[in-house]
């Protein structure tokens, strides 16, 4: 039986890549599960355009693990670890020449007052937030 150089070099790249593909879940198993959860934000009853919010605990901390994400139009969509979560919300403008303000008051981020408990079957989490 005789091969052809493209046979011989088909097989050969086949199989260097094989180890490539693996036998086992595609899945890095050092990487926490993270459950997409969303939600809509207000400011007295307006929605947050341009804010963010982000969700995070302290072990997740010790990981190295933070999930961020951007409201827009009071919508948000994010990728959370599940279980309980300290939640920070910011809506930050320039009011005057390299001077940012947040409208947001702080008991809703640096000295945040909100929670949320993040799992497969609780993954929608509105935010009605009061200025006074």
């Amino acid at each position: 039986m005789k091969l052809t150089l493209k046979a011989v070099v088909g097989v050969t790249v086949g199989v260097c890549l094989l180890p490539c593909f693996g036998c086992g879940a595609s899945v890095d198993s050092r990487l926490p599960s993270r459950d997409e959860v969303s939600g809509t934000v207000t400011l007295d009853g307006e929605m947050i355009d341009n804010g963010s919010i982000t969700f995070f605990s302290e072990e997740d901390a010790a990981r190295g693990i933070q999930a961020s994400a951007t409201i827009k139009e009071g919508k948000y969509e994010i990728l959370v670890t599940p279980g309980l979560k300290k939640v920070r919300i910011n809506q930050t403008v320039e009011s005057r020449p390299n001077f940012f303000e947040d409208l947001v008051p702080a008991k809703y981020n640096n000295e945040t007052t909100l929670e949320a408990d993040v799992s497969a079957e609780n993954r929608q989490f509105d935010f009605e937030l009061l200025s006074k």
